[in-house]
């Protein structure tokens, strides 16, 4: 939480790698993930972002329907 133009988005981005921070590095441990979902998200083929984001488990999703 915070004010608009506060830096919290950009924060994020920095964090997702999405952008560079000025200074300064971002480290994560092994085996760890920080994942983005943009705000304004462009998807393909008319999904919608739930879909998209459900991509991220479709892995998951096979497994499950051949068990």
């Amino acid at each position: 939480m915070g004010k608009n133009g506060a830096g919290k988005s950009t924060m994020l981005k920095i964090l997702a790698g999405v952008k560079t921070p000025n200074r300064g590095k971002v480290t994560v441990t092994d085996g760890g993930k920080i994942g983005y979902l943009p705000q304004h998200l462009m998807v393909e083929n008319g999904r919608t972002v739930f879909e998209e984001a459900c991509l991220a488990f479709e892995h998951l999703f096979e497994i499950e329907r051949k068990n």
